[in-house]
């Protein structure tokens, strides 16, 4: 109920700030595949077999991020990441999927500010051999940031969101999580086409990305 009420607020805003300002000049229209590799503060140790820790120290997988602008100041998005990583007899999964709206109001010209707000769920699985244990979260992540032109072919958006979820173990015990995420994506193309690259801070964890962009 509380996302549903924050969403509510959003909506609400549309109209009233469409009526006092002109669309932004950036498009929220588009489609993004990217590589990413998660590189942790700290390593992390799997148990193995005979008591033999297996030490990681990175996840790499991909990302992909969909967005429309449905209004001249908004739009919804939809993004999901999967990193993995295993060694000789462990392996680690990480799965995230979000859904949600943002509202893009031109402060400036060739610069937004961007709010977000969407809902979260994400799966981590480690395993020793076969044996697994599932760690289900979901919950909201809330946040704003700047969009800003550097050029005719250019642009950089610095976003931070605030994320907040619920973890529930195998036993069916559930933990609280309040994460900070901080990121910074650069953008170089043409009207359609762009290469992205980007880092997305999660606490004391950096995910580096390296993508296309296709905007419509």
């Amino acid at each position: 109920m509380p996302l549903l009420r924050k969403l509510a607020v959003l909506a609400c805003l549309l109209p009233a700030l469409s009526q006092a300002q002109p669309a932004s000049i950036h498009n929220y229209s588009y489609l993004e595949l990217s590589l990413q590799h998660l590189v942790l503060f700290e390593p992390v140790r799997l148990q193995a077999v005979d008591e033999v820790l297996e030490r990681y120290e990175s996840l790499s997988g991909f990302g992909l991020r969909g967005s429309w602008q449905f209004h001249r100041l908004g739009f919804m998005y939809l993004q999901a990441q999967g990193l993995f990583n295993e060694g000789d007899d462990t392996r680690w999964e990480d799965g995230l999927a979000q859904l949600g709206f943002g509202l893009a109001y031109p402060m400036v010209m060739g610069v937004d500010l961007v709010l977000t707000l969407g809902g979260v769920v994400r799966r981590e699985s480690t395993c020793s051999l076969d044996d697994c244990v599932d760690v289900e979260s979901d919950g909201y992540s809330m946040g704003g940031g700047l969009r800003l032109e550097l050029g005719n072919y250019a642009d950089l958006q610095i976003h931070y969101d605030r994320l907040a979820l619920s973890a529930t173990w195998p036993d069916g015990s559930k933990e609280r999580d309040m994460s900070n995420r901080v990121s910074a994506e650069f953008l170089l193309g043409s009207r359609h086409h762009g290469a992205i690259l980007g880092i997305t801070t999660v606490d004391d964890d950096n995910i580096f990305k390296l993508g296309y962009r296709y905007s419509f």
